[in-house]
C-alpha cells in the first residue's frame, strides 16, 4: 500500500535527489569500515588454519573492542562495524572449538551471515534501520532536500533497503545450512559465490533504490 503523500512536502524541479555512485563513494565512512571490520577480519583470516589461530582470533577480537572503545570515548561515536566484526569473529571461532568436523566451517559461515540478517531485522523493529544509520553517519542528510527529510517516505526507503539486506542474508544462510545437512557437493561453490557477489548486488540496490523510490512517490512541485 502506497502511503499518503503530504501535499506540503514537495521537491522542486531544481532539487535533485542524489543517489548515484559518486555521492555514495564520497559519503561512506570508509575509515570506520576499515578500522572496525576489514582489519580485524583480515587478521582473523590470515591466522586461520595456522598454528597461531587462537592468537590471531584474540588479536582481532581485542582490535574490535579497542576501536569501539577509542571512538566512543574520544568522539562519543558508536562504530557499528566494530560490533558486527566482533560478532562475526566470535561465531567463526566455532570450528576451532568443535574440531575434526569440516562441516562446521560452513555452519559457522551460515551462522555468521544469519547473525547479520537478524541484526538488520531487529534494527527495523526498533525503528532504527541499520542502513539508514550507516548512511546518516556519513553525513548523507546534508545532500538531501529538507522536504524529503520531512517526509515519512525518507525512513520508509531505508526500512525497505534494510529488510532486503536482512532477508537476503537469512535466505542465503538457510540455503547453505540446507546444503550442509544434505551433504551437497554444491556447498563449497555456493559458499564462495554467495559472498562478495551478493554484497556487490546489495550495494548496487542500496545506491539505486532510494532515487527510484523517492522520485516516484513524492510529489514534484510544478
Amino acid at each position: 500500500m502506497v502511503p499518503e503523500i503530504r501535499k506540503d512536502v514537495v521537491i522542486k524541479d531544481n532539487q535533485k535527489v542524489p543517489s548515484d555512485w559518486e555521492t555514495f563513494r564520497n559519503s561512506v565512512s570508509w575509515r570506520d569500515i576499515t578500522l572496525g571490520l576489514v582489519i580485524p577480519k583480515l587478521i582473523f583470516y590470515i591466522s586461520m588454519n595456522k598454528p597461531w589461530l587462537t592468537t590471531g582470533a584474540a588479536v582481532s577480537i581485542a582490535w574490535c573492542i579497542g576501536v569501539f572503545a577509542v571512538q566512543y570515548l574520544r568522539a562519543k561515536k558508536v562504530n557499528l562495524w566494530a560490533i558486527i566484526g566482533l560478532g562475526m569473529i566470535l561465531i567463526q571461532m566455532i570450528p576451532v572449538i568443535v574440531k575434526n568436523n569440516p562441516d562446521m566451517n560452513f555452519i559457522a559461515s551460515a551462522l555468521d551471515t544469519i547473525l547479520l540478517g537478524l541484526i538488520f531485522l531487529a534494527s527495523i523493529l526498533v525503528r532504527k534501520p541499520l542502513i539508514q544509520i550507516f548512511a546518516e553517519q556519513t553525513g548523507i542528510r546534508k545532500h538531501l532536500p529538507s522536504a524529503l527529510l520531512m517526509s515519512p517516505l525518507y525512513t520508509r526507503a531505508w526500512e525497505i533497503i534494510t529488510a532486503v539486506w536482512a532477508l537476503t542474508y537469512i535466505l542465503e544462510s538457510l540455503t547453505l545450512l540446507l546444503l550442509v545437512v544434505h551433504q551437497s557437493g554444491a556447498v563449497v561453490a555456493f559458499d564462495i559465490f554467495s559472498g562478495w557477489p551478493t554484497m556487490v548486488l546489495l550495494l548496487y540496490f542500496t545506491i539505486r533504490f532510494p532515487k527510484w523510490y523517492w522520485r516516484r512517490l513524492i510529489s514534484v512541485e510544478e
